[in-house]
């Protein structure tokens, strides 16, 4: 039951063969974390995309089941922390992750970062509608060395603005129309 009943997406998209995904592992001002199901977000055309930040989790728990990425290859040989995507700070981790699952490819970033993916609004809402378990992930690869505590956005007084406006369909309309 989404409150999101049509999204815009590319015709190349929907025509497409197969799906990669291609993420960068970073922290995010608005949802904390940004990965592989955020990174879909931007397959929706700007001057559309802007009007669906007040159901955000909902627009992203469509794209996930309709999109299906068949494989996600996220960049972390340098991801960002801090206030990210744009006035974050890189960090070297010199890793890629790769995943059949968008969701579950999130939820080992976030591990590394050492950040609780069941704190991140879009990744507990996505796991809890279509029932995803944490242990059904199959790890290959992966060790406990790849994790380093990465520094969470400062939510300051623009950012929680922002977020504000975002609770608002009319005032996102409002203030973020042309």
């Amino acid at each position: 039951n989404s409150r999101v009943k049509e999204i815009f997406l590319p015709k190349t998209l929907l025509e497409a063969d197969i799906v990669v995904n291609l993420p960068v592992m970073k922290t995010h001002e608005f949802t904390i974390y940004s990965g592989a199901i955020k990174n879909l977000f931007g397959l929706i055309p700007y001057r559309k995309r802007i009007f669906l930040h007040p159901n955000i989790n909902d627009v992203l728990l469509n794209l996930f089941r309709f999109i299906k990425p068949q494989l996600t290859v996220m960049d972390a040989l340098t991801a960002m922390e801090s206030n990210g995507p744009t006035r974050g700070l890189p960090v070297k981790m010199g890793l890629l992750l790769m995943g059949t699952c968008s969701l579950a490819t999130d939820i080992i970033a976030t591990k590394i970062m050492e950040i609780d993916w069941k704190e991140i609004t879009h990744l507990s809402y996505i796991a809890e509608k279509i029932g995803f378990k944490e242990e059904n992930i199959e790890l290959i690869g992966y060790e406990d060395s790849f994790r380093r505590r990465f520094t969470l956005p400062n939510i300051d007084l623009p950012v929680k603005l922002q977020l504000g406006i975002y609770k608002s369909p009319i005032l996102t309309k409002l203030l973020f129309s042309n």
